[in-house]
């Protein structure tokens, strides 16, 4: 059984890699920001806890998603991440998690690429943006 999930882990490391690389499309082996959030918005679709978000939060959610990889991928804020270390931390499989249409409340509760992650974090951001001008001040962050 161990031999099966090390071939089935390969067989999926490249076909990951394989799908990332198509939006690599300098062909350097990295995902420039806008090369991310490409990616991601066509994969929603596919993900099936992410049904019930709204199309008008597409681009809220993307642009989480995506600030999740570059701050902890891109610590030298290069504005690009490797292929590889996409496919190296756990960030892309709890992404791909949400494939799972039987993943528990408890997964997706832990799981900060789902759906209640997302929404909770925009309940928070919108709590925090007091003046309502969509950015956050030095001073909002402080509350």
């Amino acid at each position: 059984m161990q031999f099966f999930n090390y071939v089935m882990r390969k067989v999926w490391l490249h076909q990951t890699r394989i799908g990332l690389s198509l939006y690599d499309v300098t062909g350097q082996g990295y995902l420039r920001e806008c090369d991310l959030e490409n990616y991601i918005l066509e994969l929603i679709p596919t993900l099936p806890q992410l049904e019930g978000l709204e199309r008008s939060f597409y681009s809220f959610y993307v642009c989480t998603a995506v600030r999740k990889f570059f701050f902890f991928l891109d610590p030298m804020r290069k504005g690009k991440i490797k292929i590889q270390d996409i496919l190296a931390c756990s960030f892309l499989d709890d992404l791909l998690e949400l494939r799972d249409e039987d993943l528990s409340k408890e997964q997706q509760d832990s799981n900060w690429f789902s759906a209640p992650s997302a929404l909770r974090v925009y309940g928070q951001y919108l709590n925090l943006d007091s003046d309502h001008n969509g950015m956050l001040s030095k001073d909002e962050l402080l509350r």
